[in-house]
């Protein structure tokens, strides 16, 4: 009889020391998933998850917002540019500014989501959910980039009033093609009211497009 009760006893304490055994692998394995080798991994993965949560947040915009003037020169109204695409706003309402020199700048702070391999048009995301087009002269695509030099590329950050194109103006007319400068809302049907400066000169730091929400 004390033979089986050594057994038994014997076989309970297996069990445990098995079950003990398995529980500590466990919190074990869980540690390290959840601290990584080091330290310093686990700070990694910790930064990476608050730099996540950083980007996941929105940004606040109280409207109206402007947008500034895309080049210095003289304002030309949508219906007076010389292209039906721009002056029946088949891409959206929009404004032209005949350029009197060839810096085309950053209309506001955002981001630079598109910029074209003949650099003649780029698309910028803006804070609000604004999304614009600036096109740099009429039928420009043609030139292939010839005259035209990028400060930025897609993906980039920028501030208003910061250089992205330069265009050799005397280039552009040389081709045959109108300078004309146009900044185009294109999602402007999301927001109570798109209204734009159609008339006078323009520099870099003057309103040019006004958004409602």
């Amino acid at each position: 009889m004390n033979i089986v009760w050594a057994f038994v006893g014997f076989g309970i304490s297996v069990v445990v020391s098995f079950i003990a055994i398995l529980v500590l692998y466990n919190i074990c394995i869980g540690l390290r998933r959840y601290l990584g080798k080091s330290s310093d991994s686990w700070e990694r993965r910790n930064m990476g998850l608050f730099d996540k949560f950083k980007k996941e947040e929105k940004v606040t915009v109280e409207f109206p917002i402007t947008m500034k003037a895309t080049a210095e020169g003289e304002l030309v109204a949508m219906k007076d540019i010389p292209d039906p695409v721009f002056s029946q706003g088949m891409v959206g309402p929009c404004v032209g500014i005949e350029p009197s020199k060839g810096t085309v700048a950053a209309p506001c702070d955002g981001k630079i989501s598109t910029l074209s391999d003949t650099l003649h048009a780029f698309g910028m995301e803006v804070p609000g959910g604004v999304q614009l087009l600036v096109h740099i002269g009429i039928d420009t695509v043609n030139m292939k980039g010839e005259g035209f030099k990028a400060f930025v590329k897609a993906g980039d950050t920028v501030k208003a009033g910061q250089p992205v194109v330069e265009v050799d103006l005397d280039k552009v007319r040389e081709a045959g093609h109108p300078t004309v400068i146009m900044t185009i809302v294109q999602n402007a049907g999301e927001f109570k009211n798109v209204s734009f400066k159609e008339q006078g000169q323009v520099a870099f730091s003057d309103d040019l497009i006004t958004i409602e929400n």
